[in-house]
């Protein structure tokens, strides 16, 4: 038993017991993350309902405008409609008094009015006839002077249409208000025009006492549009009337309207010219609709509904914001209130943090000591110091693990050698490949290597004026079998052989056969051994010969026929059987755009996250879909359809493509047309 708390804290504490010390301590991160989720949550939940309130305020508020413009277009048709009774009415005993061939007095002005009902829509009407008498109701109604009704525009629209006529709203001089006025012409027993007889009847009696109990306000906007196909365009559609405040108030409710004229020739425009389009489909269909779109540079919301008279139809624009008032300031309310909450919550959890900190400074002081010894002995090895130990106390989790560390160092040294070995391997492979590609006339050669770790057993070489001939080149590609570093020392050796063999004289099968066998006195026994496609062009004999040791035959590619040809070869991998002899083939010149790729398997064996392979057919459409391209564009467009198709997925093995390409015939004498 430990007889004191800290002889027990620092001799019986298992780490196991330490880490729950120091989970405990750790609780304020549970906390915090707590408090956060908490926060988030209320403020996600108060922005949410503030959203889906306001979409429900919007969706109501566009119903509602919808509703109101669909009824404010009823209405103005009922009225139209008892216009036109009361006007067919009103003619009907215009006739009967005409028939009776006398002028109406004083007494007989009543049979020229309207009946009661229609009586509060109507402001005057007249009888006039051709010969310039008329008869006005109400008497006494003030007209201007020298006034002749037959020079008005209501009265040269019935006799010119003959028949029943709307004339749209206009001011009236006497009493300047908006005045529409439905008029039809008279006709004697005979049937002939003998006049005219209209009522007029002020626009803001069919149609304002409605709007203001609809509760509009100076901010919403009502028009009177003409959906005429002759005058609405995508500019807009020509302004009729418009419901606006007369007067400024201090409150919306004392605000006074009345329908007013426009002066000259306005449009009703939305800021979106589609708009415009769209509410003249709708309205020319007879079909009411509200969207949503910007007037004036406010978002605003857009109902309409058609009439039955004047080719018209009423308007309301009313702004978003101005809708959304009410949502705003629920929103508002319920934000002010989920940070009321928040602010307490932060309070507690600050509190609480403060606590588990005090304690947690206590708990860490001895739970971390021998974690912080470790953390400094690491950066040294960081530093590159590699000598640094850790001293371990005790017996628990912690000293196992600064003895694991200390064993761990010396591996570390060895590593550390190995990566240094590595990269050496990796510089002088990259060294030994060509720096660039030697100038040969007629032919155009691009190459590259891309290694799948970071040293690889793929190399190429290119080697001018070969066996010391000018006109002779040798191209050469190696596959070593495996990766890393000894398949790059392979490589370096078998470059070297071939680089030396090929710089003197012999022919291509010579050069191979010699070089396998000295290539066998280091691979014998070790499983090691190497692929090779070796190809000399000798532009003097205009020919090209090639070798094949154990490595894929070449592609040849000629775009006048669009076909492929393999160049084949029998022979096995050097460094397998010393002695083995092997065989050269022989063929002409390359025609002028013909192309040959020389390539190792992990090209066409690269596999896809499905297992698929990239395989020989997708390398020959590539080549046959770039033939025209240079060499290098051909070479460049192979690398990326294989990236392409492996995708994330690592390469497995190395990949090296030589791709060589025609641009000229050189001493076609020479030249053996026959195909071997």
């Amino acid at each position: 038993m430990c007889d004191s708390y800290e002889r027990f804290a620092g001799c019986c504490m298992s780490i196991r017991f330490k880490l729950l010390v120091l989970l405990l301590a750790l609780s304020l991160l549970p906390l915090g993350i707590l408090r956060t989720l908490r926060g988030g949550a209320l403020e996600q939940l108060g922005v949410e309902m503030g959203n889906l309130t306001r979409e429900a305020l919007l969706e109501n508020a566009k119903n509602q405008l919808l509703t109101t413009v669909e009824d404010q277009a009823r209405l103005l048709d009922q009225g139209a409609r008892l216009l036109t009774l009361a006007l067919a009415s009103q003619a009907d005993r215009a006739a009967q008094f005409i028939e009776n061939g006398g002028r109406p007095d004083a007494t007989d002005s009543v049979s020229l009015t309207v009946s009661e009902a229609v009586h509060e829509l109507t402001s005057w009407q007249v009888t006039a006839l051709e010969d310039g008498r008329m008869q006005v109701y109400p008497e006494g109604y003030p007209l201007p002077p020298q006034f002749d009704p037959r020079h008005a525009k209501w009265y040269r629209d019935a006799l010119r249409s003959g028949k029943l006529v709307w004339t749209i709203p206009s001011v009236e001089p006497s009493t300047h208000q908006v005045t529409i006025t439905v008029s039809m012409p008279l006709r004697d027993a005979s049937g002939r025009t003998v006049g005219v007889t209209a009522i007029m009847a002020p626009f803001s009696r069919l149609l304002a006492d409605s709007f203001r109990a609809q509760g509009l306000t100076p901010e919403i906007k009502a028009f009177l549009v003409s959906t005429d196909a002759s005058e609405g365009t995508s500019q807009g559609l020509p302004l009729i009337a418009q419901y606006e405040a007369t007067s400024a108030e201090v409150s919306p409710e004392n605000t006074k309207f009345a329908w007013c004229c426009p002066s000259g020739q306005l449009r009703l425009n939305a800021d979106d010219p589609q708009l415009g389009r769209a509410m003249l489909e709708d309205l020319r269909s007879r079909k009411s609709n509200y969207r949503q779109a910007f007037y004036e540079g406010r978002d605003a919301l857009w109902a309409y509904a058609p009439t039955d008279q004047w080719g018209a139809a009423l308007v309301i624009v009313a702004p978003v914001d101005h809708m959304m008032q009410t949502a705003n300031l629920a929103r508002q309310r319920l934000e002010a209130r989920v940070a009321q909450q928040a602010d307490t919550s932060l309070r507690f959890v600050l509190a609480a943090m403060a606590i588990i900190a005090t304690m947690a400074l206590w708990v860490a002081g001895r739970v971390t000591r021998p974690i912080r010894d470790l953390a400094l002995a690491t950066e040294r090895i960081a530093q590159g110091d590699l000598e640094t130990k850790v001293e371990p106390h005790g017996k628990d989790e912690l000293a196992s693990l600064g003895h694991a560390f200390n064993n761990m160092v010396p591996r570390l040294r060895d590593h550390a050698r190995l990566i240094e070995a590595i990269a050496l391997a990796e510089e002088l492979q990259k060294n030994l490949l060509p720096e660039s590609l030697p100038q040969f006339a007629g032919l155009e050669i691009a190459a590259h290597t891309k290694f799948c770790e970071e040293v690889g057993g793929d190399f190429y070489d290119v080697i001018k004026d070969a066996h010391g001939y000018p006109g002779c080149l040798s191209v050469l590609l190696g596959d070593v079998s495996g990766h890393g570093l000894d398949a790059a020392l392979l490589m370096a050796t078998a470059r070297a052989f071939l680089r030396l063999r090929a710089n003197q004289n012999g022919t291509p099968a010579e050069v191979v056969c010699e070089v396998n066998r000295f290539l066998t006195l280091d691979t014998d026994g070790t499983g090691r051994f190497m692929t090779l496609f070796y190809m000399e062009f000798d532009r003097a004999a205009g020919m090209i010969s090639w070798v094949r040791a154990g490595h894929d035959p070449a592609m040849l590619f000629d775009p006048g026929q669009s076909t492929f040809t393999e160049l084949i070869g029998p022979g096995i991998p050097l460094g397998v059987v010393r002695d083995y002899v092997f065989l050269q083939q022989n063929r002409c010149w390359l025609l002028p755009g013909q192309v040959l790729l020389i390539g190792s398997d992990g090209l066409w064996e690269a596999r896809n996250s499905f297992g698929e392979m990239f395989g020989k057919d997708r390398t020959k459409d590539v080549i046959k879909a770039n033939a025209e391209l240079s060499s290098q564009s051909i070479l460049d467009a192979l690398l990326a359809n294989q990236s392409e198709f492996v995708g994330t997925d690592t390469s497995e093995d190395d990949i090296t493509l030589i791709v060589v390409k025609a641009t000229q015939v050189q001493n076609a004498k020479n030249f053996c047309w026959l195909y071997p």
